[in-house]
């Protein structure tokens, strides 16, 4: 057949759902004669994680008033916006931090701040010394590459301080955004 088609389009099974049809475009370009090519198709969401470290030392000066609330440490703040470790435009899935409390006490909950795109401290589902989980999924879009601070609430009397500290980002990204590399 000597006829000219600008481009083809093959309809191919998604074996994942059957109520969607995607097809393949092939440009014909200048190309006269059989044309042979291979093709693979990929997932264009990956997911990643990273593990990055808080520089310095949190401080707690106790909570001597026996305030039901607690007292709240000082800050520690973790810049990645420029982490070339992150993919562009990695969406936050999970959150959870790590430290070393000294004296270990009970009652202590974790706080992180995504403070590039926030103003609100989210505070750790569970009390723990040495750990953190937080209630942040993909559907609050917070971007892993942006500046993290850190703090940690206390209702013991005692002074105590944090180090060590750690936040672990787990993330998910369209490899459109990343010139089709993966991360």
């Amino acid at each position: 057949m000597d006829t000219v088609i600008p481009f083809m389009a093959v309809a191919c099974d998604n074996l994942t759902s059957s109520s969607q049809t995607y097809y393949i475009h092939v440009n014909r370009g200048t190309c006269e004669g059989t044309m042979y090519f291979s093709l693979s198709m990929n997932e264009r969401i990956k997911t990643g994680q990273g593990v990055f470290s808080f520089s310095g030392t949190a401080s707690n000066p106790g909570n001597s008033s026996i305030s039901l609330s607690g007292v709240d440490s000082s800050v520690l703040t973790l810049n990645l916006a420029n982490n070339t470790t992150i993919p562009p435009e990695a969406i936050v899935t999970s959150v959870n931090t790590s430290g070393t409390q000294s004296p270990s006490q009970g009652n202590v909950h974790h706080m992180v701040l995504p403070a590039t795109e926030s103003s609100t401290w989210y505070t750790s589902t569970v009390a723990s010394a040495s750990s953190g989980h937080y209630n942040i999924d993909v559907s609050d879009g917070f971007q892993a590459a942006q500046r993290w601070q850190f703090k940690y609430n206390a209702l013991a009397t005692a002074k105590s301080t944090m180090k060590n500290v750690k936040i672990t980002l787990e993330w998910e990204y369209d490899i459109a955004n990343t010139g089709y590399k993966s991360y």
